[in-house]
């Protein structure tokens, strides 16, 4: 996957916990630029 992840983005919504950020984390892991969101500052604080 690592050719078709070059120059990508993806935006996960619902990405600080759960399914959400299983999926960010793994898009991540292969070479994907992770846009995430999440409901409250201080879950998003705690993901950086």
């Amino acid at each position: 996957m690592q050719e078709i992840a070059q120059n990508k983005v993806a935006i996960v919504t619902g990405s600080s916990r759960g399914i959400g950020a299983s999926i960010a984390r793994r898009l991540a892991a292969e070479g994907i630029v992770v846009v995430i969101n999440c409901a409250g500052r201080s879950r998003c604080a705690s993901r950086r």
